[in-house]
């Protein structure tokens, strides 16, 4: 168990004192010396001690005591990274080489972590009236963690004696849960207000941001309303949570592995399954699991095209609902609305779709396809590819100019969009306890007017627990959007979790192509012509 570091260390401890003097410490004197421990005062003796002290190992095995800044070159097997966690080591490197010709650099070791962006540390340093303190460093705008001027922050070098769960967070503030997530993303994840507001749109789109919602309809199947099947689970008295397939929480999780690790979470933790924190510490920790969809996330640009991009990703390669396409685009659109929201920023008039009769230049960016255009100004790839004269719409290049015809635009556009987007059929949703129409309208991606209109209800503040509100079919066919699946002709030594896997940039995506070209099992052949979904 980590115990935080809070005094200087008592005489004798030998973590903190050289070898030639009994100790395990391979570094050099300290300067001013010091009578208990003699590696300090010195950055690279206190680091090097406290870190292996973490770990009771008996001998230092970790790290090396070379410049601060080397500390990354000489971590062995030490895991990296940029988040912090209890008993890492924080590196800073000084100049413009790791020579040491022009600054030694600085290291210290995080001792309690406050949020994604703010630590409490704990250093000594070179030179120093105490050869021991604890300070707050908090990331800043610069990324630089506190550090002065001429030093730029390397990275962390994680303990392999503290586990990553044992790093909590304190608990965001907020008096609603769209605010507690905002706050929980953004300071105790670290991400920028577009990211967040990606995440948010796809949150609110899966559960309506309540962590108690359990998927529509399973509701009517399993017997449960949101809060008795929450209630259920957490008394144990319903044991069939991990493989009943019914989405659940925030994320509305539906997967039996996901589930089960969200159950054991939430045991770890003692808290509801339903609890608000728990899910998002649970979603901090998953969504690391998909690696591009994090790295979207750290790196997207603070706009509100990053937001839409952050929350296109996250829909398309997260969450994955079966019209991927589409409501990847209805959510980064909604990312936008929250970006504004947030940020007092109107959305640019460019990020909306056209709708008047001239046409409109579109310019394509990293990660745009063309039916993803074509979703977002209301039309399908098939009208774009032949309005530009592209013959293969599988390929566009970023800065190409797509132009996006007007309503005036040819009779084939009509056409083809009236016989490709039909209406799904409603949906019927039962009134619970607690609910009101505005609240039931955003978890179903419409207005409470909207309802109130096609429900024929005069009064939209009063509805009650078991009346029926229908929900107009608004979903368009995913197919008709997608560009056609590409073909792979397999070669000897091929498997189909290996061609998922380069082609689509996950092994487990291998079901795709299964169900897309109708085979019955995991067996391929050389020479045999698979089709592969668009990514």
């Amino acid at each position: 168990m980590f115990k935080m570091r809070t005094t200087k260390p008592e005489k004798g401890n030998k973590y903190y004192t050289r070898k030639a003097n009994g100790g395990y410490s391979n570094a050099i004197k300290g300067s001013p010396a010091d009578g208990d421990c003699d590696v300090l005062a010195n950055c690279v003796g206190y680091a090097y001690g406290r870190f292996n002290e973490i770990g009771g190992y008996g001998c230092c095995k970790y790290l090396a005591p070379v410049n601060a800044e080397n500390f990354m070159q000489y971590k062995g097997p030490c895991k990296t990274g940029q988040t912090p966690r209890l008993g890492a080591c924080m590196v800073w490197q000084k100049g413009s080489t790791l020579s040491g010709s022009d600054g030694a650099g600085h290291v210290a070791i995080v001792e309690k972590v406050i949020s994604a962006t703010e630590v409490i540390t704990s250093e000594s340093g070179w030179g120093a009236s105490k050869p021991f303190w604890t300070q707050t460093r908090k990331k800043g705008s610069n990324g630089n963690w506190g550090a002065g001027s001429g030093y730029k922050f390397l990275g962390f070098i994680y303990n392999p004696a503290v586990p990553e769960e044992e790093t909590t967070y304190e608990a965001p503030a907020g008096t609603d849960n769209e605010t507690v997530i905002y706050n929980f993303l953004t300071k105790n994840m670290g991400l920028n207000c577009a990211a967040a507001c990606g995440v948010i749109a796809n949150l609110n789109a899966e559960s309506a941001l309540n962590p108690k919602n359990l998927q529509n309809s399973y509701e009517k199947s399993l017997g449960y309303t949101d809060s008795s099947y929450t209630a259920a689970v957490d008394s144990g008295a319903y044991d069939n949570f991990v493989k009943d397939a019914a989405g659940y929480g925030l994320a509305q999780w539906t997967y039996w592995s996901r589930k089960q690790k969200l159950l054991e979470y939430a045991k770890s933790k003692g808290a509801s399954i339903g609890d608000l924190v728990m899910q998002l510490e649970f979603f901090a920790q998953e969504i690391k699991g998909y690696s591009s969809v994090w790295k979207c996330l750290q790196t997207v640009e603070n706009t509100a095209e990053g937001a839409y991009k952050a929350a296109y990703t996250m829909c398309y390669s997260y969450e994955a609902p079966a019209a991927k396409e589409t409501s990847s685009v209805t959510r980064g659109n909604k990312a936008k609305t929250y970006f504004a929201k947030y940020t007092g920023k109107n959305t640019p008039a460019t990020e909306t779709p056209s709708t008047g009769g001239a046409e409109t230049v579109y310019t394509v960016k990293a990660g745009d396809s063309l039916s993803a255009i074509a979703a977002k100004y209301g039309t399908t790839y098939k009208v774009l590819a032949e309005y530009n004269g592209i013959a293969n719409p599988n390929i566009i290049r970023v800065g190409q100019q797509i132009k996006i015809p007007g309503k005036s635009a040819p009779a084939t556009q009509e056409k083809t969009e009236s016989t490709t987007q039909q209406p799904t059929a409603e949906t019927v949703h039962t009134v619970k306890s607690g609910e009101t129409l505005s609240g039931i309208a955003r978890k179903y991606g419409t207005t409470y007017q909207q309802l109130a209109a096609y429900n024929k209800i005069s009064n939209p503040n009063k509805i009650s627990v078991g009346q029926k509100i229908k929900i107009p079919g608004t979903a368009t066919e995913e197919k008709a959007q997608e560009a056609p699946a590409r073909t792979y002709t397999v070669v000897r030594g091929d498997s189909l979790w290996g061609i998922a896997s380069k082609l689509l940039g996950k092994g487990s995506r291998y079901t795709e192509i299964k169900s897309l070209n109708g085979l019955k099992s995991d067996v391929i052949t050389a020479g045999q012509v698979l089709k592969i979904p668009a990514k």
